[in-house]
């Protein structure tokens, strides 16, 4: 369950670095950061999901608040 979130959030990154994100090294380093942010997540997973699922929300609404914000530009 935590390796599909983890998935998700990585390919959703991905996604929304390469349709926002114009500058290449600005997009790689938001790409590296989320798979930081996953790759501790899954070392210190102790059978509690909710961190994780703090953190999705957390990422997904501050992606649509980007989404939001550069479509109104």
């Amino acid at each position: 369950m935590v390796n599909l979130e983890a998935r998700k959030l990585f390919e959703t990154a991905n996604r929304l670095s390469a349709f926002y994100l114009h500058d290449a090294l600005t997009r790689i380093e938001f790409v590296e950061e989320i798979k930081q942010v996953v790759e501790k997540e899954q070392g210190g997973y102790d059978g509690s999901s909710r961190t994780l699922i703090v953190n999705l929300y957390v990422f997904f609404r501050t992606a649509r608040i980007c989404k939001t914000t550069l479509a109104a530009e």
